[in-house]
């Protein structure tokens, strides 16, 4: 992970839940420099009037008609582009929104729906709380007994009118499937989703191929999950489970020469099944940060457990970046065995550079790509590790800086429908803005250099920002003393760790 130490400095917000800063009716951000997400990257001298949460003028400042007794803002010359999204994150404490406020974060997409996000996202859409916009997915779906424990589960086939139903009225709009589901029972809640008019965002089962997921509906393949299966060449051993243990022989081969990775994994099908996904309005959301990080060693790990950010990890879930018991290598879905260094080297080479041409080559096919990091699993910190994220599409998936701001920005609302309400800095759009001191377009990891944070139309400066991780971390740190003397932590929310302990 590339670390920016004037972007770690201690940042805290406004107190979550409690009383807003008070704004003025109108907010005037001025000489700042302008990157919309409009056109195709251009950039331009300007300011943007801002009211009761939206935008309602972008342009030079002699062309605004400024309101009498408007706050005016003086952005410095920064860059001033749209809030960004995490299109696949877990709220895992109220304090996990503070830090996605804290780095530019303003929508987020929560994968693992309960009553108490329902209740968050109905308090921010109230205005009562100050926190990122949240869309939520259902509980996990699974079968039973379910691959994490507190997920929802179905078993029967028939009853998945009812059940999908149900959800609907629950208030969440697309479904968490998960790793276990049977195919029939896929098969059912596929076509109870389409009458009711919801999504399928989770996991693509293993029981189900990739091709046929994206034909039956599923709107989005988190984690790439199910693509190596679906285009592995047909006389090579490999299993559906995410990373196999057949990957690591596979491997093997093909660094000894024996195959390519064009071999192993056929080309011409992945660029047929991001023809389908295309075809069907199947977005990826490959989670490159996670995918690389589940293939980690035990020193690797222990290198993490090093990081700056540590004590901004939730304590519940912090305990699960590195094993309990230091003499053991950590279990994952990876593998189950120990490997050699050499065997850990080639596996990171396959989740970074073979899965970023992967994602290269569903962009080139024209398939929506969104970024996400899986926040809390281990290695991917609430907020920061997006920044990191779009990093991996340009240095991994090939894409320019431009493009891999969009897969944060305009590529969410463009999934979502709601071109024009989000993403873009343009008359009658949600103003969430970041303020960047340096350009993003001439270097993507640009986007840490936070100066300050607008969410639904309230200012966050440097010294609101520089309270935000400050909380966090006096927070945690209390959480974490509790926590050792045998007492509960205070905050937590479930959330599902694909490196199980």
């Amino acid at each position: 992970m590339r670390i920016d130490v004037k972007f770690l400095a201690p940042l805290l917000l406004v107190t979550l839940g409690g009383v807003h800063q008070t704004i003025s009716a109108a907010t005037l951000v001025e000489n700042v420099r302008i990157i919309p997400m409009t056109g195709k990257g251009e950039v331009f001298d300007g300011a943007v009037l801002v009211d009761d949460g939206r935008i309602m003028a972008v342009g030079p400042l002699a062309s605004i008609s400024v309101p009498a007794g408007v706050d005016r803002i003086d952005g410095g010359g920064g860059y001033l582009i749209p809030g960004l999204t995490d299109m696949h994150n877990h709220i895992d404490s109220p304090e996990s929104l503070k830090l996605q406020l804290a780095y530019g974060v303003t929508t987020i997409r929560n994968m693992w729906g309960t009553d108490e996000i329902l209740a968050q996202r109905a308090a921010e859409q109230a205005g009562e709380l100050l926190a990122p916009d949240i869309e939520t997915v259902s509980p996990i779906i699974d079968d039973a007994p379910p691959y994490h424990p507190g997920s929802i589960t179905i078993t029967d086939p028939a009853a998945a009118d009812d059940f999908v139903r149900d959800l609907k009225e629950q208030g969440y709009t697309a479904l968490k499937t998960y790793e276990l589901i049977q195919e029939d029972v896929y098969l059912a809640l596929a076509k109870a989703a389409d009458h009711y008019g919801m999504t399928i965002e989770g996991h693509i089962p293993v029981a189900v191929d990739a091709f046929d997921a994206v034909l039956l509906g599923h709107d989005t393949v988190e984690h790439s999950l199910r693509v190596a299966a679906s285009i592995v060449a047909p006389d090579i051993p490999f299993s559906s489970a995410f990373r196999p243990p057949e990957l690591v022989r596979l491997i093997e081969r093909i660094d000894g020469g024996e195959l390519r990775y064009e071999d192993a994994f056929r080309r011409d099908m992945l660029r047929a099944l991001a023809g389908l996904m295309v075809e069907n309005g199947t977005a990826l959301v490959p989670t490159m940060g996670v995918y690389e990080v589940l293939s980690y060693s035990r020193s690797d790990r222990e290198a993490m457990a090093q990081h700056p950010l540590i004590d901004y990890v939730n304590p519940m879930y912090r305990v699960n970046w590195l094993p309990a018991d230091p003499g053991k290598e950590p279990a994952t879905q990876s593998r189950q065995v120990p490997l050699s260094d050499q065997e850990v080297s080639s596996i990171q080479y396959f989740a970074s550079t073979e899965h970023g041409k992967w994602v290269a080559i569903m962009h080139e096919e024209g398939v929506l790509i969104l970024a996400g990091v899986d926040a809390p699993n281990p290695g991917m910190f609430q907020g920061f590790s997006l920044h990191d994220e779009l990093d991996h599409m340009v240095s991994w998936a090939g894409m320019s800086n431009y493009e891999a701001l969009k897969t944060a920005t305009v590529n969410p609302a463009i999934y979502w429908k709601i071109e024009g309400q989000r993403g873009i800095i343009a008359p009658g759009a949600e103003a969430d803005l970041v303020l960047l001191a340096k350009n993003p377009l001439d270097d993507i990891t640009n986007t840490k250099s936070i100066q300050a944070v607008m969410a639904d139309g309230q200012w966050l400066d440097r010294e609101h920002l520089d309270m935000l991780l400050k909380e966090v971390h006096d927070s945690y740190a209390a959480q974490a003393k509790t926590m050792e003397e045998g007492g509960e932590p205070a905050v937590g929310f479930p959330v599902h760790l694909h490196d199980k302990q």
